[in-house]
């Protein structure tokens, strides 16, 4: 078992750098920087139909612990200044900040439709409407999502009080708060990974999806050590080192994305080869 677990390990290392995963995951991190602000903007202000915008800004301080300082700071900042915008002045903002932020995630979720169908060795068939329709669907879904986590880890704390003024609801309320956010995180990366690739009916999606939570809190928290004692982006970068780090991170994370697929596809071609060892049958190159 060991074997053949070393085995697959290697086999996805070499496809990570056979499939280019490094360089496709640096074409979606650059897009989804490009729409990063006014994805804030958008969001804050989708949350104020759910939650006030100073809730969720609150909240967002919650994320120094599991993503790098100068990320959550770099965040904070700019939701703080849309929750401090006038309200009449809100509407316009968040209309502009939603077409430029879908526009340039939609452009980032295509590149990784494309790298989630290299991982899955798929041959793109979807006519134009209908890889436009999966990418906006994708895109869409992924915003509100980001609305539903944010706003219920705002409003948790909230139910809990129901239940009375104890410290102890108050600590159940935090502790709450990453199981919803890390169970929301596996659901939608499943998602991506389940239609996302072309032709992905029967495909693994659940273990990549797990391990990639898992991957992706375990990098965070480690790159958010590294950038706080080791590196010096500031130094080096100067007023952009908190720019920069911010890309870093996207690209850690969309890389991670794509690593879970591979791992899905691996264990999809394992069970391939097994099932046609079996029935003695060599099996095909590929399976998409």
């Amino acid at each position: 078992m060991a074997n053949s677990f070393f085995l697959s390990a290697m086999q996805i290392w070499q496809r990570i750098g056979d499939n280019h995963l490094s360089l496709i995951a640096a074409g979606v991190a650059f897009y989804t920087m490009f729409g990063l602000f006014p994805a804030i903007t958008a969001v804050m202000a989708i949350a104020a139909l759910l939650t006030t915008p100073a809730d969720i800004v609150a909240q967002l301080n919650a994320l120094s612990s599991v993503v790098p300082e100068e990320v959550a700071r770099t965040v904070i900042s700019q939701a703080s200044a849309v929750a401090a915008a006038p309200d009449t002045g809100l509407g316009l903002t968040a209309i502009f900040g939603l077409g430029l932020a879908l526009w340039s995630a939609s452009r980032g979720v295509g590149s990784l439709i494309q790298g989630l169908n290299v991982a899955y060795d798929a041959r793109e068939e979807r006519n134009f409407v209908h890889l436009t329709l999966v990418t906006l669907t994708l895109t869409l879904a992924g915003v509100v999502g980001v609305v539903v986590v944010l706003a219920l880890i705002a409003l948790l704390p909230a139910v809990f009080a129901i239940f009375g003024e104890d410290e102890l609801w108050a600590q159940i309320a935090n502790w709450l708060r990453w199981p919803v956010l890390l169970a929301t995180m596996i659901l939608g990366l499943s998602l991506v990974y389940r239609f996302g690739p072309c032709g992905s009916r029967g495909r693994r999606f659940a273990p990549g999806a797990a391990l990639a939570c898992l991957l992706w809190l375990v990098v965070s928290i480690g790159f958010s050590v590294y950038v706080s004692h080791f590196a010096s982006y500031n130094e080096t970068f100067g007023a952009l080192g908190s720019v920069i780090v911010l890309l870093m991170w996207i690209w850690l994370s969309t890389f991670i994305v794509l690593l879970g697929a591979e791992v899905n596809a691996e264990i999809q071609r394992r069970g391939t080869r097994g099932k046609a060892a079996s029935e003695g049958i060599r099996p095909a190159r590929g399976f998409g």
